[in-house]
């Protein structure tokens, strides 16, 4: 028997419509660019089985190298590296091993994607979890590494079940045969006892392991996203995300790092066929430059054909700009999301649950106050673009505040600052509160999703100062004593089930917040409701009505101006069918 030894294994699987090792080369990087060379396996094992790369000697200079010759003097220096990638085919699959920066040669556009944290969610005992990495399928697309010292289970982490997405999973194997720490991500990093002229076997196993559904038991949320790689479904992401592009939807079009160690790139260049530009970061804006610097035109564009190089330290490596695009769809009854170059159905039960959260919070009225419409215009600018012009959210707040001046206290813009221990918060409470302890936070949704991340945001840091500092509710008090007088909540011993948390959000769209708001957006909003339920608060949610003001307004040629009042004469901030009104009846 052959002598086994400890191997540390990166692989990839190729999809299965790539079957032969020839079609997964990626020839000119590897032969002309990175001077790739084949090498000899031992004994008489066949290219078409087993096949290997080496690049030797490769030589660098150190990314730091010329910032440091600033103030020292420094002769010419070089890294030097090896590099080593093998392709193993069997089973009409093809897998590739990868040594040093052989990863930077990998055609990232024809690997399953779900490969290495798949298998390593069948693989691992669930109680020897070592680390996460996650990413939030919300309005903040943040993504987060968690390590333990020890094995623990899953929901000893601090892991979201309902807003977190695994990226990769790290943890002690349940069967040491088969490897004893286990990485999955897109790759698979195994540590396993194995000599290597029994890979074709082993790659056997992997693809085993990678087919079962032992995961649904430990993990049942993973399928709360599936993956769905039906052509028509990607037809219909292509055709919407286009068309997103086309439009600059910031809301629906979010961008996050294919792994968390490329966070540190500093420069990243968009390829586009053969024309390029560099950036220092990857943003819709700056996609929209490249596309208009390089006069694409935007019904041709193909994004399969986009790709972005990064630089890091002392290596290159190219993704597909899909794999760092993150973007939600519907088709039919469905809905999807795209990340990482998959796209993820999303269970209905599971979608179900998130609207109904939200829906049980939803109000018509604020204690039989019903908020008004807030005001928009159609504006020109000097190209001739029309838009809407909003109220502004400072007027809006106010114009309520006026309408109910014995109900309500306007703390708009009212930031409170300066606290024992806090020095440094600087908090605004809310925009409205009412006699009633309804502390009412409005934000208008203009197709980003900035402003509702900020309204949940100050809703949620409201609520915590509110809990947690003594000084905060007695100013509080001070705000609203000469309309709701003293003690107007507990300064001791706040009750906090007297107090409701209003999100009040202006939308075009008509029907129900639930139904209405983006899927990113629904998900931090359902997540916010949890944390402030926690809490012991009461949340409504209210929608507002954006209504326009005039049909028949009129611009100036220049700039976005005010309303025109047809019967004065004259441009002006007031309401039109009130200003109207009265000049009708002779004020």
């Amino acid at each position: 028997m052959a002598e086994k030894r400890l191997h540390k294994l990166c692989c990839y699987l190729y999809k299965e419509i790539y079957q032969d090792i020839e079609n997964v080369l990626l020839k000119e990087k590897m032969f002309k660019e990175e001077q790739y060379k084949q090498i000899s396996t031992i004994g008489d094992i066949p290219k078409e089985r087993i096949i290997g790369y080496l690049k030797k000697n490769n030589k660098n200079k150190p990314a730091w190298l010329d910032n440091i010759r600033e103030l020292f003097d420094i002769e010419e220096i070089e890294n030097i590296s090896n590099s080593l990638i093998f392709f193993v085919k069997t089973q009409n699959r093809v897998f590739a091993f990868t040594n040093g920066y052989a990863n930077s040669v990998v055609d990232y556009t024809k690997i399953e994607w779900d490969f290495g944290v798949k298998v390593a969610l069948n693989a691992l005992a669930g109680n020897e979890i070592r680390g996460l990495d996650t990413r939030k399928i919300s309005l903040s697309t943040h993504q987060r590494r968690e390590i333990s010292s020890s094995g623990s289970t899953l929901y000893e982490y601090d892991f979201d079940f309902d807003e977190e997405f695994i990226d990769s999973i790290t943890g002690r194997s349940r069967d040491e045969d088969f490897g004893s720490s286990v990485t999955g991500r897109e790759s698979l990093h195994v540590n396993v006892n194995m000599n290597l002229m029994d890979i074709e076997d082993y790659c056997k196993n992997l693809l085993t392991v990678y087919n079962k559904k032992d995961y649904i038991d430990k993990f049942p949320f993973f399928d709360k996203l599936r993956i769905n790689k039906d052509e028509q479904v990607y037809s219909k992401f292509n055709e919407q995300i286009i068309e997103a592009i086309k439009e600059n939807k910031k809301d629906r079009i979010q961008f996050l790092y294919p792994n968390i160690d490329e966070f540190g790139a500093f420069n990243y260049r968009f390829i586009y066929e053969k024309k390029y530009k560099d950036y220092n970061d990857i943003s819709l804006d700056n996609i929209l430059d490249f596309i208009k610097d390089k006069k694409i035109k935007l019904e041709e564009l193909c994004l399969k054909k986009f790709s972005v190089k990064i630089s890091h330290d002392e290596y290159n490596k190219t993704y597909s700009l899909l794999d760092y695009l993150v973007f939600e769809f519907a088709d039919s009854e469905k809905k999807y999301i795209h990340t990482k170059n998959l796209i993820l159905e999303i269970d209905n039960d599971f979608y179900s649950s998130i609207k109904a959260e939200i829906d049980q919070c939803e109000v018509s009225n604020i204690d039989g106050l019903k908020l008004p419409p807030i005001h928009y215009s159609d504006c020109a600018d000097s190209s001739g673009r029309m838009s809407k012009k909003l109220e502004a959210e400072g007027e809006y707040n106010s114009r309520v505040v006026e309408q109910n001046q014995e109900e309500l206290v306007n703390l708009d813009k009212n930031n409170f600052r300066n606290f024992p221990d806090r020095s440094k918060d600087q908090i605004e409470i809310c925009d409205i509160i009412t006699k009633n302890k309804k502390f009412i936070c409005n934000k208008i949704y203009k197709h980003s999703s900035a402003p509702l991340s900020h309204l949940f945001m100050q809703g949620l840091v409201s609520a915590n100062m509110l809990y947690e500092v003594k000084d905060y509710r007695i100013k509080i008090n001070e705000s609203v004593k000469s309309k709701f007088g003293d003690n107007f909540i507990e300064e001791d011993n706040i009750n906090r089930s007297e107090i409701t948390f209003v999100y009040g959000i202006g939308i075009e769209s008509d029907g129900r917040i639930a139904e209405t708001l983006p899927f990113f957006s629904k998900i931090s909003l359902r997540q916010n409701i949890k944390a402030l339920k926690k809490l012991a608060y009461n949340i409504e949610i209210i929608r507002i009505p954006l209504k326009k003001m005039i049909p028949n307004t009129r611009f100036s040629a220049d700039i976005a101006v005010k309303p025109y009042c047809r019967l004065s004469g004259s441009y002006t901030d007031a309401p039109l069918e009130r200003l109207e009104e009265k000049i009708k009846n002779g004020f």
